[in-house]
């Protein structure tokens, strides 16, 4: 056994470690950075591995060819078009109507209408 002295917040306090221990927590921090170093190396080959198929890639000034090119508002009118071509009016149209008691509609804007209407009668 020997003596060693370990740091707690300022203070030097004397410990006793065998030599057993002390190798075994040399080696374990030692691999213990080596796993890390090896994590690191293995992490920033793969960014700059993105990064360069990424820059090979050109997306940015293919992205920025291909929206210089293209014509927006063709694009844009045909899938209008095709909205348009494809909305079911006819159902939409039922659906309202089926909401609708026109009699009910009819009747309120009759009422509304002689009610705020006067009407004078005169005999001579």
């Amino acid at each position: 056994m020997n003596t060693y002295y370990k740091n707690d917040n300022g203070n030097f306090i004397s410990t006793q470690i065998s030599v057993d221990d002390a190798i075994a927590a040399i080696v374990q921090s030692a691999v213990t950075n080596a796993v890390n170093k090896a994590n690191d190396i293995i992490i920033n080959a793969v960014i700059n591995r993105v990064e360069c198929a990424v820059g090979d890639a050109n997306i940015k000034g293919m992205v920025e060819s291909y929206l210089s090119s293209a014509n927006l508002s063709d694009s844009i009118d045909d899938a209008l078009s095709k909205a348009i071509d494809n909305y079911d009016y006819d159902k939409t149209i039922d659906q309202a109507i089926d909401q609708i008691d026109i009699d009910e509609m009819v009747t309120e804007k009759v009422t509304d209408y002689l009610d705020s209407t006067s009407i004078q009668v005169r005999i001579n």
